[in-house]
């Protein structure tokens, strides 16, 4: 293959005229020669090369100083003025694998393949992602799987030790991430067996403690039910006693007055002693210290059982 630079392709010597040559002053001359050769060189299969391949941009300064600022536009998380400078880079060279590089990285806000370790998710399916495969060295190609196994590798060793920890909500969590990788599935399943042991202990759990609480809340009610049916009865009864008393036998009227006001602070300070123990164990217990609070946590209870239900539910289909 031909090759000249700064002459007319009318001044090359007639013993290449039959050939077809490379003029090397036009813009991704480089990368068109790389493919004439691969051409010619078909029949011998795969042609490994020593230097990097990703693109031609060397053979033109302005698509390597639109690369570089590229680079630290990603360097400086100016993902904006990346993508745009990638942009321009593919209006000259099409196939600048480094621009639908640099594009993929500020799509998904990182400035180096390493960083992608650290997603929690990566879009194989973006445009950009597919340019690059196609475009993409050898050498690219592999770093690019390098770095997202190594993403695989970090999610998977989390998911792995949050089971440990048997934080297996979480561990579900990252491992519907990983897919097929490694024995992810198996981790899965295991996980979700174990969540539902760890739901229905919580669910009997708070069944009981809920119905511990309903047990507490009918006796201050039968406290107050009885505060109605004795003490207000018997007030009644000693103040028509204190009258009828009270208008022949003045001293007796008075007697039974302190009476009746003795025996109904005793009653009341009776049952307001009893509701008081069964506020201080729900205090003990729950962390209750009000009466008027009580079915409110019995119906905030009764939420978390529906939700406990309903997540097994989901894990079990």
């Amino acid at each position: 293959i031909p090759c000249y630079k700064d002459i007319s392709p009318y001044d090359i010597p007639k013993e290449f005229s039959r050939l077809q040559g490379q003029d090397m002053n036009k813009i991704g001359a480089m990368q068109d020669l790389v493919y004439g050769v691969k051409k010619v060189l078909k029949q011998g299969g795969k042609i490994e090369t020593t230097e990097k391949l990703i693109t031609s941009h060397t053979a033109h300064p302005t698509v390597q100083n639109y690369v570089d600022r590229m680079y630290d536009f990603l360097d400086g998380e100016d993902w904006d003025n990346a993508e745009r400078y990638s942009e321009k880079i593919l209006d000259i060279e099409y196939n600048n694998a480094e621009a639908y590089l640099g594009e993929f990285l500020a799509e998904h806000h990182v400035s180096s393949l390493e960083k992608l370790s650290n997603l929690r998710t990566v879009n194989l399916n973006s445009i950009s992602y597919k340019k690059l495969q196609e475009y993409a060295s050898d050498e690219l190609r592999e770093k690019i799987e390098n770095a997202l196994q190594k993403r695989l590798e970090s999610f998977y060793n989390i998911a792995k030790d949050l089971v440990e920890k048997k934080e297996y909500e979480n561990a579900i969590f990252e491992l519907d991430q990983l897919a097929d990788y490694k024995d992810s599935k198996v981790q899965m399943k295991s996980a979700k067996i174990k969540y539902i042991e760890q739901l229905n202990a919580t669910k009997e759990s708070v069944v009981n403690d809920k119905s511990y609480m309903q047990k507490q809340s009918n006796k201050i009610k039968r406290c107050d039910a009885t505060r109605v049916a004795i003490i207000f009865p018997i007030a009644m009864l000693i103040m028509g006693l204190i009258f009828s008393f009270g208008l022949k036998n003045p001293t007796i009227g008075i007697c039974l007055t302190i009476l009746g006001v003795v025996l109904t602070i005793a009653l009341e300070l009776l049952i307001r002693s009893v509701i008081g123990g069964i506020v201080k164990k729900l205090d003990e217990k729950f962390g209750i210290d009000n009466v008027s609070v009580i079915q409110e946590k019995i119906h905030e209870f009764e939420t978390i059982i529906e939700e406990i239900t309903e997540t097994i539910e989901k894990l079990t289909e």
